[in-house]
């Protein structure tokens, strides 16, 4: 039968922990323990009564470790079962598919018993897993390069598949190997001629309008409308306005009205009948600006592509482009790219293609300054990862439970994980596997997870670094959920055949020592534990034989027993031994009668329900040799004790508890019956465990900035499986209780440490998830943006560039202000040529009378300390006569998009104004003028609402311009009728 088949029956009860590591901690801990408790008597003398217990004692812990490697045969055995299981991994989502997910070639070469696989996939960086596909065991997994395109070697795979299954996110592709060997397993792997595709197709989410970012002023408005490709069955709308409002879930939310300044991302997703997702939701910034001088706004600048961080190989290259804005003034920005030393700096706003040649992580940042001087930035990182490298896997870790444990059925543990990658190749990926218990999961910390059957069921955690490298040597812990064991109040017991009473013998004579032993019905088979006072290794045979006892003295051998269900002889047999010596024939003093312990509380035998308190008092008698140490041990149920009246002790879960007192005096002599009750915690009904909830976005804590949003989802395992359940989301004060599963994003005003609850309710049984699922948000006050020493220098008039004709004349007027306080300033006006150098702060008026671009710089310094600002315009001279007037062709146009015609509204009644412009020379922006026939004007391309006070006819005109120079000669206008419906015509 081999180790397992014949020890079993009996060893497994006796194996708390399988692990043989495990096993050996518990020794040193118990051998520990015994250590102090025995420190006089070890110290002063040695001591016949002492020995003998200690000793038999040490050798059952001993004996379980020497068989310890039999559980790990079952355990080695059970993890292979374990690895033919499917996997339920899932891909993540990715980007919309670029090209088709293929196969190129399986290929078996026999000669360097190498299998190897190609193909393209939709996206770079993409994991690859190849799978036996009878068995859907992984055999090796790889990343797809830049290009899409992946390749892999895998060496000597047992048994070599005849079909293989190729999983990405991309979808899954089952295919035949070529020249498989004669050996394959056929009979498990047949293979039908063709290949089958079945790649996955997400659903698009599409914002219609507005069709780009927008800056708005406070209290505007902005029409919302989106539609949705690739949906199979009706699709279902998720809105999210950054808390500036609450999520929509309808197609078309209309006009936002947004009363706060800020910035606002907007994001939509859909969802389809399958449950896909679209997995790069459509978004729009919108920019709520309130009444700021152009002097101190910031102006926002975009990284447009790449989109968000990049993690990529050596040689490859990504496209840059940005975009920016001005808020307060929609005047032309000017851009700078900061490639961290990868490649010269630009000043496009699109700089394109760049390489990236060496391995490293770069910060590449983008500013956008205007025209005052203000300057705001963007930034992506892009890690570059060398492939010829060496890559080391990353190590997994199972940080509860620490080991393997017993439970019983109804239990719950607590599953949580980490990960360490060595090179630093993060985000490390997590795929837990509950042998069947439920489904795999890919979050670091599961949570708890609720065991109903009695079984062994093994945890494995697969760690995977972000080169798709996984760890080879997976960490697992085994949980054993034990079977209720029949009630009974018997116990085993040993006897001593041989001698069958005390004997006296001379030094260097032997005694053949035999037993017996019974167990309750159905508890076989026994095992023997012999003591032999330290005059022989203790021993674990039934009949350990001739013992030889070569010195004089008093020993006590002792034979303790165990049966399979653990449970031990709680009267274990002794003989006593004198050894006498041969040349004096002196006898040793008679033993010194010992103390007995006894438990008076309970004072029998107790049967009570899980969850039920027993409280135990202990008593010695008679008293002798004191003062003692005592010790109570709980069987599991409770901490160890060394307290004469140790109190209340709970018994949280169903099962027989064996529980012993002993007695230690002052020479550390142990009491060789221990006192002993048998509590056993009976439970009629495995209760339902209820729903299990879990937190997956964030997926752990988090440290943010007063003012952030932070979007919450939620996940539910229903075991009873009546999928009726009501969710309840409480945010400490944050925001209002919330009872969806993915709640509206919170916004976390105010500074301070928020505990976020996630718990869920069965309602077919009203039965709460015991432990909801908690997240822990740090909102911490932003530190505040130290204001810059130094001069502020702003040329007032004139205003901006202009286009002049030679002999005209600008007036230029300056202005500085000195944010130190010193208010010592000097002036400088150098006008390029044009005039004489000035020192005024406002030099008047200059005649330009010669053609040309002239920069004019206005430079203000701090005497006090040298510090200095400039600021700068261009004045563009062009001659008397003037260049042609453009022909119309290339003149801009400008388009009034919303409103589409004439309108007619009621008097106070509103509308949405949006502004487009061709410009058909270049892509230069275009400068727009809104007149509105009401009194009231706009400079932005998208004005927003606009409201109507008045009775009558009004002509809303756009005109746009190319750099104040070429106008739309034919401006857009539509007509607005606003009428009053209380006063309806004659």
């Amino acid at each position: 039968m081999g180790c397992r088949g014949k020890l079993s029956n009996f060893l497994i009860p006796l194996l708390p922990a399988c692990s043989p590591y495990a096993v050996l901690n518990f020794v040193v801990f118990i051998f520990s323990k015994f250590v102090v408790l025995l420190r006089q008597g070890i110290t002063m003398k040695p001591n016949p009564y002492q020995q003998n217990l200690s000793i038999h004692i040490f050798l059952a812990l001993l004996f379980i470790a020497v068989l310890s490697s039999c559980s790990e045969e079952i355990n080695t055995e059970k993890q292979l079962q374990n690895s033919a299981r499917p996997s339920q991994w899932q891909p993540p989502k990715s980007a919309l598919a670029q090209r088709n997910f293929q196969l190129i070639d399986a290929n078996w070469v026999a000669a360097t018993k190498v299998l190897k696989v190609k193909g393209t996939s939709n996206n770079n960086s993409e994991r690859i897993r190849i799978l036996n596909t009878a068995s859907a065991t992984q055999i090796a997994s790889t990343i797809s390069s830049s290009n899409g395109n992946w390749e892999i070697e895998i060496q000597s795979p047992d048994p070599v598949p005849c079909r293989i299954s190729v999983v990405s996110e991309s979808g899954t592709i089952q295919s035949d190997v070529d020249n498989t060997p004669a050996n394959c397993n056929i009979a498990t792997n047949t293979a039908p001629a063709s290949n089958t595709i079945n790649a996955v197709t997400y659903p698009e989410a599409i914002i219609d309008e507005p069709e780009t970012d927008l800056s708005i002023a406070v209290n505007q408005s902005v029409n919302f409308a989106a539609t949705a490709n690739n949906i199979t069955g009706t699709p279902m709308y998720n809105w999210s306005f950054s808390g500036a409002v609450p999520q929509s879930s309808v197609q078309n939310p209309g006009k936002i009205t947004f009363t706060k300044a800020g910035v606002y991302y907007v994001s939509l997703d859909v969802t389809d009948s399958r449950g896909l997702t679209d997995p790069t939701p459509a978004k729009r910034t919108i920019t709520v600006f309130d009444s700021v001088s152009a002097l101190t706004a910031q102006p926002i600048a975009n990284i447009d592509t790449p989109m968000g961080d990049q993690t990529i190989m050596v040689g490859d290259s990504l496209n840059f482009s940005g975009s920016g804005n001005d808020p307060a003034s929609n005047e032309t920005v000017t851009f700078l790219w900061d490639f961290a030393g990868v490649v010269p700096n630009s000043a496009s706003q699109n700089p394109g293609n760049v390489t990236f040649n060496s391995p490293g992580t770069f910060t590449i940042v983008l500013s956008v300054s205007d025209a005052a001087g203000n300057i705001g930035q963007s930034q992506v990182t892009v890690t570059v990862i060398d492939p010829s490298a060496s890559n080391q896997p990353p190590v997994g870790m199972i940080t509860s439970p620490a080991t393997d444990i017993i439970i019983n059925p109804g239990d719950s543990i607590l599953v949580e994980g980490n990960a360490a990658d060595p090179d630093g190749n993060t985000p490390v990926t997590f795929l837990w596997a509950f042998d069947g218990v439920m489904p795999d999961l890919t979050m670091q910390n599961p949570g708890t997870i609720i065991y109903p059957n009695p079984g062994v069921y093994t945890i494995t955690l697969t760690a995977t670094d972000s080169l798709g490298l996984s760890d080879p040597n997976p960490p697992t812990r085994v949980i054993t959920v034990q079977a209720p064991g029949p009630i009974s109040s018997d116990t085993p017991n040993g006897e001593i055949l041989t001698p069958a009473m005390d004997t006296t013998i001379m030094a260097g004579e032997s005694i053949n020592f035999t037993a017996t032993g019974t167990a309750p019905p159905g508890n076989e088979p026994l095992m023997f534990l012999w003591s032999f006072d330290g005059v022989a290794p203790n021993s674990t045979n039934m009949d350990a034989g001739p013992i030889v006892f070569p010195d004089p003295g008093v020993f006590t051998v002792t034979l303790l027993v165990v049966d399979a269900t653990n449970q031990v002889d709680p009267t274990p047999a002794t003989v006593v031994i004198t050894v006498q010596d041969p040349g004096s024939g002196s006898t040793p003093p008679p033993m010194s009668s010992t103390m007995v312990s006894h438990i008076i509380m309970p004072d029998a035998d107790v049967t009570i329900m899980p969850g039920d308190a027993v409280s135990f008092t202990g008593f010695v008698d008679p008293e002798i040799n004191p003062p003692y140490t005592y010790l109570w041990l709980f069987d599991g149920a409770a901490k160890n004790s060394d307290n004469l009246i140790p109190g209340e002790v709970v018994f949280d879960s169903p099962g027989n508890y064996n529980v012993m007192f002993f007695a230690i005096d002052a020479d550390g002599m142990f009491d060789s019956r221990p006192a002993t009750r048998t509590i056993t915690a009976v439970d009629t009904a495995v209760p339902d465990p209820g729903p299990i909830p879990s937190i997956v976005n964030p997926a752990g804590d988090m440290t943010i900035t007063t003012g952030d949003t932070i979007t919450f989802e939620g996940s539910v395992i229903d075991v009873s499986g009546n999928n009726t359940l009501e969710y309840l989301w409480t945010f400490d004060g944050a925001a209002p209780d919330d009872m969806n599963l993915d709640p509206a994003p919170v916004t976390f005003d105010m500074a301070g440490v928020y505990e976020v609850t996630f718990s869920a309710t069965d309602t077919t049984t009203m039965i709460s998830s015991g432990q909801p699922a908690i997240v822990i948000i740090t909102v911490e006050d932003p530190a505040p943006t130290p204001t810059p020493a130094g001069p502020v220098a702003e040329i007032v008039s004139p205003a901006g560039d202009l286009n002049i004709t030679v002999g005209d004349t600008v007036d230029f007027e300056g202005n500085a202000v000195d944010t130190s306080g010193n208010n010592m300033l000097e002036f400088l006006w150098t006008f390029d040529g044009a005039a004489a150098d000035s020192t005024n702060l406002s030099p008047g008026p200059i005649v330009f009378d010669m053609p040309g671009q002239f920069n004019i710089v206005f430079n203000v310094t701090d005497t006090s300390d040298g510090s200095s600002a400039n600021a700068t315009v261009a004045i563009n001279v062009m001659p008397a006569n003037g260049p042609p007037p453009a022909p119309v062709a290339e003149l801009p146009q400008g388009i009034i998009v919303e409103p589409v015609g004439d309108q007619t509204i009621n008097v106070g009644g509103t509308l949405q104004f949006v502004g487009d412009g061709i410009n058909p020379i270049d892509n230069d922006p275009l400068n727009y003028a809104w007149d509105f026939g009401n009194g009231s004007t706009s400079t932005a391309q998208t004005p927003g609402i606009v409201t109507f006070n008045q009775v009558g006819v009004f002509t809303v005109t756009l005109t746009v311009n190319h750099d104040e120079v070429d106008f739309d000669p034919t401006p857009a206008e539509i007509t607005v009728t606003v009428v009053d419906a209380t006063d309806p015509p004659p």
